[in-house]
């Protein structure tokens, strides 16, 4: 199974723009209710499934271990459904515009 490139280079684009809106985040006074965005929920859920994901991938390439490759895919995608739920429940509308 060759090594899918547009994976990998579109799961990093995604983790350096996500950085940079968190830097941007952390000049800012949007800080103080930072938990209260969904914004921040979002991006924290793309943030750590691709931080998670993207060495698993290569990493599958290479060795096979079958099955695990299932279930760490399976606990990033319950992290990343965790803090969506977590987004919507928490944020308040006003400070999302």
């Amino acid at each position: 199974m060759p090594l899918d490139l547009n994976t990998i280079i579109g799961s990093l684009l995604l983790v350096i723009i996500i950085l940079i809106y968190f830097s941007e985040l952390l000049q800012d006074d949007a800080i103080l209710n930072l938990n209260q965005t969904i914004f921040f929920w979002i991006g924290l859920a793309v943030l750590l499934f691709n931080i998670g994901f993207i060495p698993v991938f290569v990493i599958a390439e290479y060795i096979y271990f079958g099955g695990v490759f299932r279930i760490i895919t399976l606990i990033l995608n319950l992290i990343m459904m965790a803090c969506f739920i977590t987004g919507f429940i928490v944020s308040k509308k006003e400070f999302n515009s």
